[in-house]
């Protein structure tokens, strides 16, 4: 079964290939004895041939999916079977891959060939992340493509670098860059009634796909995922923003029920000058700069800012720069010239904050935080959010933090994933929140004394004002919640990390023992 709707009890109609003659099946997404109509072979669709990280033969033999990777070191090959078309009134309909479907794909293999085009050529380095793809025998970006992807994607990449305006260029270029992530051999298909398209960093991972989609890269204003539907959705999406920035504002009815939400104009247009220097900042009226560079180094004098709001990397499992390899590979080439810092090899750097290591990842960010103290005015605030489930995370955060000479003065649980996106589904105690942690320099954070309620009573008061808003909060969440609130009191305590390792850890405990009476 390669296709269903997100709401299969409601609509259950599902698309299903038959392992016989590869014809494709319309019945209920809940069969479990299906007679082939084109080749009479019997099977029940929900008994697919793989399992986990194995795979079943035709007599039945068990087998590990990377034993069966070819001997030649390259990624393994796939088949095309089906197609999701557009019938003339608009509709979708599926149809098995016929032999003019894959002349075309020959087509496009040959041409491949003989065009002149920008396409990667880095190589994968080996990483926490990118170890997961290699083990694949994805040792080179563009093996992340089929030939066909390839081709489309690096003619629009030429056509886009001949855009003589350079802003216009540029746009462009994030444009292509978000297409990227729908269009590759890591996608899959979510099915109807969701956006189908589930793009490849949707497990923070970098997973080969058993059955990936190939997307259109241009689309059709049914598509998603695509170049032209991202314009809209994406920079035109920005462009309406910045001339009428919104906020939004929850309605209410008279039992305080929530009723739905309306948007209100916040202010004027977001119109700026951007100047390059704190010189020109400082002198150009409604003037803003952009840097690109070393957080823990900026080119501003001390004491100047009123306010750093910032999201730090996550601790250990997911590491940004191997990932963003992804998109340097294709764009490095095209700006390097025009752009010094893409000319390097790829995206990593000697003072990156992200490690698995929690004594590294709390020495480079508090290499960030103690920058960030020091161009902070005395009155200043530091906000930023973090999550993580172990105590380890959380005691990082804090050496980091007080290394900087800063101290958490308040920490606010928010809403921030759904729990139903990819990562979470398969997560047995799912964490749908961020805490919002806001710093102070110690020096100035005295008034902030601690609460004299006790850490159950404050995360009970907390959970209460996060259910009235109709969010339900997991074990996970519940931790959350108690390790941003004990941050408070380390920095009041000035704990050091052993202490809060220990307050953590029996607060994990606590929050799964509670867990355990109320089941």
């Amino acid at each position: 079964m390669f296709a269903q709707d997100a709401y299969a009890k409601k609509k259950p109609r599902a698309q299903i290939i038959c392992p016989g003659c590869w014809n494709v099946i319309e019945d209920r997404f809940d069969t479990t004895d299906l007679v082939c109509p084109h080749c009479a072979h019997r099977f029940n669709p929900q008994d697919g041939p793989t399992d986990g990280q194995h795979v079943r033969d035709s007599t039945g033999q068990r087998h590990k999916i990377k034993d069966l990777l070819p001997a030649d070191g390259s990624p393994p090959a796939h088949r095309l079977y089906a197609l999701m078309a557009l019938k003339g009134n608009g509709d979708k309909c599926y149809l098995p891959a016929r032999p003019h479907d894959h002349m075309l794909f020959a087509e496009a293999e040959q041409r491949l060939r003989t065009e002149d085009l920008p396409l990667p050529t880095l190589a994968v380095r080996p990483g926490h992340n990118t170890d997961q793809a290699r083990g694949y025998h994805y040792h080179h970006w563009r093996d992340f493509f089929n030939a066909r992807q390839l081709l489309c994607l690096g003619l629009l990449l030429r056509s886009i670098l001949k855009i003589e305006d350079q802003a216009v260029q540029e746009q462009m270029l994030c444009l292509f860059s978000s297409t990227l992530e729908f269009n590759n051999l890591f996608c899959s298909f979510k099915g109807e009634g969701t956006g189908a398209v589930r793009h490849m960093f949707s497990n923070h991972i970098l997973k080969p796909e058993r059955a990936p989609l190939e997307n259109s890269v241009w689309g059709t204003d049914r598509s998603s995922g695509t170049f032209s539907t991202l314009f809209e959705s994406r920079l035109l999406r920005a462009k309406r923003y910045l001339d009428e920035p919104f906020e939004l504002v929850l309605e209410r009815d008279l039992l305080g029920t929530r009723t739905g939400s309306r948007k209100f104009t916040a202010s004027a247009p977001l119109e700026a000058v951007r100047v390059d220097t704190w010189t020109e900042l400082q002198a150009t009226e409604g003037a803003l700069m952009v840097l690109n560079g070393n957080s823990a180094s900026l080119p501003l004098p001390d004491a100047c800012v009123d306010a750093v709001v910032t999201d730090p990397p996550y601790f250990d499992f997911v590491h940004y720069s191997e990932l963003s390899d992804f998109f340097y590979a294709w764009l490095s080439p095209v700006l390097g010239t025009r752009y010094p810092w893409m000319r390097k090899p790829d995206c990593s750097d000697r003072g990156e904050v992200q490690h698995k290591d929690h004594g590294v990842f709390a020495r480079q960010l508090g290499c960030v935080l103690s920058e960030c103290r020091r161009v902070l005015k005395d009155e200043g605030v530091l906000a930023f959010s973090f999550h993580h489930s172990r105590a380890e995370g959380w005691a990082a955060i804090h050496e980091a933090i007080a290394t900087a000479g800063l101290t958490v003065v308040a920490a606010h649980p928010v809403h921030a994933e759904l729990r139903a996106a990819s990562p979470k589904t398969s997560a047995r105690d799912p964490i749908s929140l961020d805490a919002i942690l806001v710093c102070k320099k110690r020096s100035e954070a005295t008034q902030h004394a601690s609460s004299t309620d006790s850490l159950p009573e404050r995360v009970a008061h907390l959970i209460r004002r996060l259910e009235s808003a109709d969010l339900s909060v997991s074990r996970g969440d519940r931790f959350v919640i108690g390790a941003s609130q004990l941050l408070i009191d380390a920095g009041t305590g000035q704990w050091d990390r052993d202490t809060v390792c220990k307050h953590l850890e029996a607060w994990r405990t606590e929050c799964f023992m509670r867990e355990a009476e109320s089941c």
